[in-house]
């Protein structure tokens, strides 16, 4: 008996076949064993053309190669992969997005004897980055690894099997509502007269993404996506429905945070940099590890600290910061670690330190790399071991503390030339955030420009609501070695200094300017032909809109700025 066989029974296909998502059976070599009718959908193979396949034949990414597939090294270990993205490449050789979650199938023994590999096509999803929730896997190995909400009723709508998930939604155990009828569990707003599965029992045809209402055990109402499918072994009558359920609250949270979002909890950027470390942040957010952002002055540390604090669990517990620049040595120690009476001249009193107060909480330890190799000794122990002593004191103190460092130095080279330990480092990095200056993501200029007027038309009463082309250009040119900071303080200039509604060029900071200025004295205008296809392109779109570049540069999919850049090269203006 082969292991697709010793683990899925004919009424196991039936569900799996009637699962909007792919799902591949896969062996511990991570051959494919299985696929369901999605996944034939999703690829363009023939269900048996993906039998025998390499997981790595169909996915497009290196950490899934053979000699580090990820998914080869979960099953193994007994682990689970989750909401891995890669591509997926069809028999035509196009590549997809999408999002895998692997669990790993054991036997009645407790042995790993494969595992299950589910794939969401991000294209298909809105690019919903859908996150499943893995549970025990119970003597039911297939059900049990399945984390969409699911479950089953037979043809007198009698519930046959409810998994972990739809648990989770409705708040019911399984063996609450085993045997009882779907409509007395779940008290629908359409199971009177819209009910999905009486339509699919009556027409034999699947329905899918049907936005429902649901109550929960307590009588909270769940906004739900449903899908339902027959649930029949070949050739045989329909034995009753499989329904799957997503709670759309959580998935419309994802879709507006992921999906060209200008503002991430207080963060302004959509530059693809940005959007992969808001994607980041929500991932690590409620992990215990420690966080070093690094990037330079400017560029928002801050905020990004402030963003993991607000969605971790740990958010309505303390949140402490501490500049460590601003501390002598020996001021730092006490501040961090509290001290007792008598410690130094000036400790007249026993003190808490702000790992302390912190405790069960976080600790913002910004500008890091100030710290002395003193201060880094005790920060070491306090990461490896959470206890440390007051200064001056012997008392041992254990805290619960998460820690989030910042600095805007290369603490590698810092490394490397002995002003910085090496094990203080590698016990900072475990999660690592990079956030590039602003002359890496100038798409996102306009963006933080509009925030920074917003801002100080609030503070100012000013009502100035707009910025002369030639101001804009001059603001998108400019390098910003003070990054995101440096451009706040030119709006705030400008406003300071502006009398009527809109910003005009002579309102800007002199550095600015003068930038500006030696820019265009040194370089050229570009060499164009009148039958350049772009230059034509530009103009025949100006002309159709009557030269109103708003107008035009949405018909040509650029930025208004972008457009004033080219019409600028081009001699258009």
């Amino acid at each position: 008996m082969d292991f697709r066989q010793q683990i899925m029974t004919k009424e196991h296909q039936s569900i799996l076949h009637a699962l909007p998502d792919a799902v591949f059976l896969v062996d511990l070599d991570c051959r494919i064993q299985f696929a369901n009718r999605a996944a034939q959908r999703l690829t363009g193979f023939a269900l048996d053309d993906l039998i025998g396949l390499l997981c790595e034949g169909i996915f497009c990414s290196q950490l899934l190669r053979k000699e580090h597939c990820l998914i080869r090294n979960a099953l193994h270990k007994g682990e689970e992969l989750k909401n891995h993205r890669c591509y997926i490449r069809t028999k035509s050789g196009e590549e997809l997005p999408v999002s895998i979650n692997a669990s790993p199938i054991f036997d009645e023994a407790g042995h790993v004897t494969g595992g299950l590999v589910s794939v969401r096509d991000l294209c298909e999803t809105e690019k919903i980055n859908a996150e499943l929730v893995r549970e025990k896997l119970h003597r039911d190995a297939i059900l049990s690894s399945l984390n969409e909400a699911l479950y089953t009723i037979d043809q007198d709508w009698h519930i046959t099997s409810f998994n972990r998930a739809a648990e989770e939604i409705t708040k019911y155990r399984a063996e609450e509502v085993l045997g009882r009828h779907c409509y007395e569990v779940l008290r629908a707003n359409v199971c009177a007269n819209a009910c999905p599965v009486k339509e699919t029992f009556e027409r034999g045809v699947n329905v899918k993404d049907r936005d429902i209402i649901i109550l929960d055990r307590f009588g909270v109402q769940k906004e739900v996506k449903v899908n339902t499918g027959i649930l029949a072994l070949s050739g045989q009558p329909p034995m009753g429905a499989v329904v799957s359920m997503r709670d759309l609250s959580y998935f419309n949270h994802l879709r507006q945070s992921l999906e060209s979002r200008a503002q991430f909890m207080g963060i302004v950027g959509k530059n693809k940099k940005m959007l992969e470390i808001y994607q980041l942040i929500e991932e690590i957010a409620d992990s215990p590890s420690t966080v070093l952002i690094q990037g330079e002055s400017g560029t928002g540390k801050e905020l990004v600290a402030n963003a993991i604090q607000q969605l971790s669990s740990r958010k309505d517990k303390p949140f402490i910061k501490v500049n460590c620049s601003v501390f002598p040595e020996t001021l730092l120690a006490s501040e961090l670690f509290g001290h007792v009476k008598g410690a130094f001249t000036d400790a007249h009193r026993d003190r808490k330190g702000r790992f302390e107060m912190a405790n069960g909480g976080t600790i913002f330890l910004d500008e890091i790399g100030e710290a002395s190799p003193a201060v880094q000794i005790k920060l070491l122990r306090v990461l490896q071991e959470k206890e440390f002593e007051r200064v001056g004191g012997t008392e041992t103190i254990k805290v619960d503390v998460r820690v989030i460092a910042a600095t805007n130095q290369d603490l590698q080279k810092a490394v490397r030339e002995k002003r910085f330990r090496e094990d203080l480092y590698y016990r900072l990095n475990v999660i690592p955030i990079y956030l590039p200056p602003l002359r890496e993501r100038k798409d996102d200029i306009p963006l933080l420009i509009d925030y920074f007027m917003e801002k100080f038309r609030l503070i100012t009463k000013k009502e100035i609501n707009d910025i002369s082309d030639e101001a804009l250009d001059m603001l998108m040119s400019y390098d910003y070695p003070g990054n995101i900071r440096e451009l706040e303080n030119a709006i705030e200039y400008a406003f300071a200094r502006t009398k009527d509604n809109q910003i005009t060029v002579e309102k800007l900071p002199l550095t600015i300017r003068q930038h500006a200025s030696h820019r265009i004295g040194n370089h050229s205008a570009a060499n164009y032909s009148a039958a350049d296809p772009e230059y034509v392109r530009i103009r025949q779109a100006l002309e159709k809109h009557r030269w109103n570049r708003e107008e035009a540069a949405a018909a040509l999919g650029i930025s208004r700025t972008t457009l004033w850049r080219k019409m600028k090269r081009y001699n258009l203006l």
